[in-house]
């Protein structure tokens, strides 16, 4: 039923071969933990302790209730990261037409009285400088440290510790 239900088609392709295995002779449990990425190991486990049990109906039931509150968890997290990264995302864009637009005009315009900028003025010019003549530069790392982020955090390692990060975050 499930199989003719689906709409994602990998999704209904494991399942066509969970069907076939479990036809075939295996558990139910041992079908389900053939593909890792799309049933975890509570959920085979559970499986498999409910079909040992006799009671694979009420452990299914209890699974159905706990993936429905954590997709509900998982979606209100996500709602309340929206805000904040749309406001951080404003910002640094803020900061670099600043950087790359404002602060050129003032620095020409500050020049032109003659005499130094104060200390963190011309830092501030430096920077708005640099940033104008090397950007691609900082774009190349900024796509290297996101790559490198992404490669590091579908490691288990990399992935426990962004996610204990995730938690400490006010």
């Amino acid at each position: 039923i499930l199989t003719s239900q689906a709409e994602n088609p990998t999704f209904k392709k494991i399942l066509t071969q969970v069907k076939s295995d479990v036809e075939g002779g295996a558990s139910f449990a041992d079908a389900l933990k053939k593909h890792p990425k799309v049933f975890d190991n509570l959920f085979t486990n559970l499986v498999a302790a409910g079909e040992l049990g006799g009671v694979l109906d009420t452990i299914l039931q209890r699974l159905a209730a706990y993936i429905e509150k954590n997709a509900r968890l998982v979606s209100k997290v996500k709602g309340a990261m929206v805000y904040p990264s749309v406001i951080g995302v404003i910002a640094v864009v803020v900061i670099i037409v600043m950087l790359v637009f404002v602060i050129p005009v003032f620095a020409e315009m500050f020049s032109s009285f003659g005499g130094e900028l104060p200390g963190l003025t011309q830092a501030v010019v430096d920077i708005s400088d640099f940033l104008r003549a090397n950007w691609w530069i900082i774009l190349g790392i900024f796509i290297a440290l996101g790559f490198a982020f992404k490669k590091f955090k579908d490691t288990d390692r990399g992935e426990y510790l962004v996610d204990k990060l995730m938690l400490k975050i006010p």
